[in-house]
């Protein structure tokens, strides 16, 4: 036990982190669908070299909350719809979580792999979909 400890310790963090670059194709949007309603697509892959697969959607308001969206998946995007007031757009974020080794979501894997958008840059990709 004490030899995988001080093994783990001697590994650099990043070692632990599966994909953390945004790779080609990798192309997440955002689209308001009303006053106060917003949908956000991440793709279901992160397109890397060896692809890992979105297992949650995060939504983060600076200061005020962090919660997981709901999301649901269709062949090439998970989305996830909230509600949030207008003038908190550019204190917002969205996080993909790509932790799933294969599509299903039967393999796990411990990579701290998040990709992380400022809605209001979702929102103007969304604007060339």
């Amino acid at each position: 036990m004490r030899f995988l400890l001080i093994t783990a310790t001697l590994f650099p963090i990043i070692s632990f982190a599966c994909s953390t670059s945004n790779e080609k194709g990798f192309e997440p949007y955002a689209i308001k669908n009303g006053e106060t309603s917003y949908r956000v697509f991440f793709p279901v892959s992160d397109k890397a070299s060896q692809p890992m697969f979105i297992d949650g959607i995060t939504l983060v308001v600076e200061e005020v909350v962090g919660t997981d969206l709901v999301m649901s998946i269709d062949n090439q995007f998970a989305s996830a719809q909230f509600e949030l007031q207008p003038n908190a757009v550019n204190s917002t974020t969205i996080i993909g979580s790509y932790n799933f080794g294969d599509k299903e979501g039967t393999i796990l894997a411990f990579c701290a792999n998040w990709k992380a958008f400022k809605l209001k840059d979702l929102l103007e990709s969304g604007e060339n979909v």
